[in-house]
């Protein structure tokens, strides 16, 4: 009976961000992130989160309630030009 070794390889991946923050005011002033880290954060407000946020901003019954952060983040990405991302153009093969 032959005897099997297995070994693990770990891979440690970063994302990288960088920030300038106003210390006093308790704000970013700018950020900047590779592609990795905005799928990231495209990814999280594509669930349901991003929705919620949206809906309680605007369509509340007791007026604006906020998430924390949440409701900023999804206005910054919803006021975002489009040109500012990647896309892809779909060519159908006839």
């Amino acid at each position: 009976m032959a005897a099997t070794t297995s070994a693990t390889t770990q891979i440690e991946e970063h994302v990288s961000l960088k920030l300038v923050l106003n210390e006093k005011g308790n704000k970013v002033l700018f950020a900047e992130a590779g592609k990795d880290f905005v799928d990231i954060l495209c990814g999280l407000l594509t669930m349901p989160l991003g929705t919620i946020a949206r809906l309680i901003a605007k369509e509340s019954s007791i007026g604006p309630v906020t998430l924390g952060c949440f409701n900023s983040l999804y206005q910054s990405v919803a006021d975002l030009n489009e040109s500012c991302f990647f896309m892809l153009e779909l060519q159908h093969v006839s």
